[in-house]
């Protein structure tokens, strides 16, 4: 859930990726001070931009000290639609 100005919008988690470990992924090679919450324990937020356009959501999965994390993929809006859709400038 999200209160802005605007109102308050919120959606369910519809679908999720799982990252493992791999030399793309974001705590592939150590902590760092940018992917720091990745091994933080379960449910803490890392959020960062793909190629200056979309932002990625990601949340640590594991308990602290290991970096593990699920990409939220996608949510299916359920209140305040009309902010979630808003695009600036459109």
């Amino acid at each position: 859930m999200r209160e802005m100005a605007d109102g308050v919008a919120n959606g369910r988690i519809v679908e999720t990726e799982a990252c493992v470990i791999d030399d793309a992924g974001h705590v592939y090679r150590r902590m760092t001070p940018r992917n720091r919450s990745l091994f933080l324990e379960r449910g803490h937020a890392y959020v960062y931009l793909v190629y200056g356009s979309p932002y990625m959501l990601n949340v640590s999965s594991e308990i602290a000290g290991i970096g593990a994390d699920v990409l939220i993929r996608a949510l299916e809006p359920r209140d305040g639609i009309p902010i979630v859709l808003y695009m600036p400038g459109s």
